[in-house]
């Protein structure tokens, strides 16, 4: 599992495998200190060419608050302003990335409390790719 209270590097993205295989990428931030809302927190970085099938924050030790997922360009592409526990929403199932990406959670309402955010990421190689 990767700690995203350590800087994300799009050249830490997982690593490669056969056409096909399907890869669940893990990353955990402790919130030591309130969130807020308009936070941005880089969690997991991707490979160029992932295709992601599935997305889901989880927290932990938080009471309420929404997230977004996404990337630099489009901070809510895979889940928008929703619950901690929400899947990726339908419009952007099967998204590939063009380019090596590091994956972000945003805040929307600020949850209370501190604790520990996770992101579990499932995501589809078509090939071998390159960096």
């Amino acid at each position: 599992m990767i700690n995203a209270n350590l800087p994300v590097r799009v050249e830490d993205a997982l690593g490669h495998g056969l056409a096909g295989d399907l890869k669940c990428g893990t990353a955990k931030f402790d919130v030591k200190a309130a969130l807020t809302a308009g936070q941005v927190i880089g969690m997991l970085a991707l490979p160029r060419g992932a295709r992601i099938v599935n997305a889901i924050i989880r927290q932990e030790g938080l009471t309420g608050g929404t997230y977004s997922l996404g990337d630099a360009e489009q901070p809510g592409r895979f889940i928008d302003a929703a619950a901690a526990g929400t899947t990726i929403e339908k419009g952007a199932l099967s998204y590939q990335l063009p380019a090596s990406a590091v994956l972000n959670i945003k805040v929307g309402a600020a949850p209370t409390g501190t604790g520990t955010l996770y992101l579990a990421v499932e995501f589809v190689l078509d090939g071998l790719q390159k960096m």
